[in-house]
């Protein structure tokens, strides 16, 4: 079983391959892996996703996909140019922030949409569906 997250670039990918790594090394215990797959830019995920899932899961129906938009960004660019005292750059400091950062401490500051992703992503991986 695979699951697909589509994620608006390569920065994305590597910043959110470094705090998911609990629950994809889980997985990869449990047969599950999962995959961030950049697509390019918010327009990208918000429009090709839906049929790049739907050709996915045509093929492969016991997967799962997700589409994943970026969470505030600029928000993160005041807050690290406010405690880091340089500009931020996408490419290699979200990586060095969400590698440092709680996956719990992230989820509980975005209860809405991370944490509801997290917690389906977390209950596919332990027992491979949904309620």
């Amino acid at each position: 079983m695979k699951v697909l997250v589509y994620v608006e670039g390569p920065a994305d990918r590597a910043a959110l391959d470094k705090l998911l790594d609990p629950i994809v090394s889980e997985g990869r215990s449990q047969g599950v892996g999962i995959r961030l797959v950049p697509l390019n830019g918010k327009s990208h995920v918000l429009n090709d996703s839906p049929r790049k899932a739907a050709d996915h899961l045509a093929e492969h129906p016991d997967d799962w996909v997700f589409a994943l938009p970026d969470p505030p960004k600029r928000v993160i660019e005041a807050l690290f140019e406010k405690y880091q005292g340089r500009k931020y750059i996408d490419t290699t400091d979200a990586a060095w922030i969400l590698g440092r950062a709680s996956l719990d401490a992230v989820v509980a500051a975005c209860p809405q949409r991370f944490a509801l992703f997290v917690a389906e992503l977390r209950q596919i991986v332990r027992v491979r569906s949904l309620p």
